[in-house]
């Protein structure tokens, strides 16, 4: 695969890219966020704010009930890819690299993460988008099914126990690194509600740990 050459800023727009896995894996912490600075900035072509709008208000996730399970819940979620064609179909997006991302192989590593986002402000945040507002509203669903289930004093949103897949954390957690990154060089006040919406969807995930660790304490003091 072709390998990213470091160019100037100022000749972006002229040059494509390829990160590769390996790239991003030779380089020392100090050269990698160097690399991530020079990347993660204001594009030329601008920000889509037109197609992140239009998936914020998608919803192409869904729970695979399957095993009859309703508060436990991992590796249960599922991406309709059909839709996600037909509503990238018109954009410049590149259409295999987000399906890679709201999809990833199993287990994807942050080096290979990090490369399919390629360098790429509007791919991170149309994909970043795409995810926090689709888990956030999945989330969302299955805590309010839960809670019409269980009795008035035992209503509790940690009951339920959802949590990521290795996959999707290295992802979610990628992609905020990025965010985090292109925030600091241009900050921008959608990249950080999306931010905020995506620590909401990490902290929700992790609940039912917090919850483990919460009554096993809570004899303490």
């Amino acid at each position: 695969m072709e390998e990213y050459t470091e160019v100037k800023i100022s000749t972006r727009e002229d040059f494509k890219i390829n990160l590769t896995p390996e790239y991003i894996k030779s380089l020392k912490d100090e050269e990698r966020n160097s690399l991530r600075s020079e990347l993660y900035q204001y594009p030329h072509e601008g920000l889509n704010y037109e197609l992140f709008d239009k998936l914020s208000s998608v919803r192409l996730l869904k729970v695979d009930n399957s095993d009859g399970e309703v508060y436990q819940f991992k590796g249960d979620f599922q991406w309709n890819m059909e839709g996600v064609d037909e509503l990238l179909q018109t954009s410049n997006i590149d259409t295999k690299r987000l399906k890679s991302i709201i999809n990833p192989n199993d287990n994807i590593t942050y080096y290979d993460a990090e490369a399919l986002f390629n360098g790429d402000p509007n791919l991170l945040l149309a994909s970043m988008t795409l995810m926090a507002k689709n888990y956030e509203s999945l989330l969302s669903e299955i805590d309010s099914k839960n809670i019409e289930n269980v009795e008035l004093d035992d209503i509790n949103f940690l009951k339920t126990n959802i949590l990521f897949t290795d996959e999707e954390e290295v992802i979610f957690l990628t992609g905020r690194t990025l965010l985090k990154e292109f925030n600091r060089n241009s900050p921008n006040i959608y990249v950080q509600e999306l931010i905020d919406d995506i620590d909401s969807v990490i902290t929700r995930t992790n609940t039912g740990l917090i919850w483990d660790i919460a009554k096993k304490y809570a004899h303490v003091g």
